[in-house]
């Protein structure tokens, strides 16, 4: 087999194991609550065959569970969400197996379904890290504030907006809330 033949065969066994079994419009749409992804290869007349995902879906599409698998069986990673009424994740849990992570996250928003908090807890539940978000009152993020468990300032975020309402500056401050760095958004228009 060629190499380009070879190059072009990863490139689309890739592809195919990193898309989802159906968009989140045709799993609403078809009613459908979880989908098995598997894979087959034949090498010397034998065929093998393994799970790669499994996922399951609330009424509205949402992935809601999400597991990967290795070759060996073994769960790779694992991803769980729960959503509000309005369709905001407030809840999502991760687990790498290979790289011994955890990550378990809560969230809050206010009634124009904004972020308003986000907790990070460990495997034993205690508190990680907390994020809030304060909002202007035309809707734009204006503030970000990011502390440990015990309160304490990590980092602060402070979002500009030019005339047009369209973010122009983002400045990161640190834990002594010296100003690290800044990012700038400039526009041209028609």
């Amino acid at each position: 087999m060629k190499l380009t033949h070879v190059i072009l065969l990863t490139v689309l066994l890739v592809s195919a194991l990193e898309a989802p079994c159906q968009s989140k419009k045709d799993r609403r749409k078809n009613k459908i609550r979880s989908c098995t992804e598997s894979y087959s290869e034949t090498k010397s007349g034998k065929t093998t065959t393994y799970k790669v995902s499994y996922e399951e879906f609330d009424k509205s599409g949402r992935t809601i569970l999400k597991i990967d698998y290795k070759p060996d069986g073994s769960i790779d990673k694992k991803e769980s969400a729960k959503y509000d009424s309005y369709g905001n994740k407030i809840e999502e849990t991760l687990q790498d197996m290979d790289k011994d992570k955890y990550s378990h996250k809560v969230s809050k928003y206010n009634v124009h379904k904004d972020k308003t908090e986000e907790v990070e807890f460990d495997i034993s539940g205690n508190v990680l890290r907390k994020t809030t978000y304060l909002y202007s009152s035309g809707g734009n993020k204006v503030l970000e504030t990011v502390s440990d468990a015990s309160g304490n300032q990590l980092e602060k975020s402070i979002y500009l907006y030019n005339s047009h309402n369209l973010k122009s500056e983002k400045q990161l401050y640190d834990k002594s809330n010296n100003l690290d760095n800044s990012k700038k958004w400039d526009y041209i228009f028609f």
